[in-house]
């Protein structure tokens, strides 16, 4: 994603979009970019919280690495004036570094922030919500 794509990102629900766009074009600069400076992601498949964009990059690149296809279906959203909380449903495709095909499925939960230019970037993201 350019950063024209990501100042396109005026309402909180297009980040959904823009992370699957990230994961199917492996660009996880696009997808660092879509996060705050001090955002928060548990990412799957171990659940483990990190803090900060430096810690996002290392968790996620193993991710990136396996080339995934993923799609993302917003459920609801409830926007404040600079909060908004995000529901949805998604899927993942990869190819394990074994070699094996790599399913992980999932209910995520995204809390993003309204920016002074009136872009919407995450701040937590919790893309293993329970049911």
């Amino acid at each position: 994603m350019t950063r024209s794509g990501i100042d396109q990102i005026t309402k909180p629900e297009q980040l959904n979009a823009a992370i699957a766009e990230a994961f199917g074009t492996g660009n996880l600069d696009a997808f660092i970019a879509l996060h705050t400076p001090d955002a928060t992601v548990v990412p799957p498949p171990e659940g483990r919280a990190v803090h900060g964009l430096e810690a996002i990059r290392a968790a996620t690149a193993p991710m990136f690495a396996m080339k995934p296809k993923m799609t993302s279906t917003v459920i609801k959203v409830v926007e404040g004036d600079a909060l908004a909380l995000t529901h949805a449903r998604w899927t993942l495709s990869a190819t394990a570094p074994d070699g094996r095909p790599l399913e992980l499925q999932g209910r995520g939960t995204i809390v993003s922030l309204r920016q002074s230019d009136g872009t919407w970037r995450i701040a937590i993201d919790d893309p293993l919500t329970p049911a």
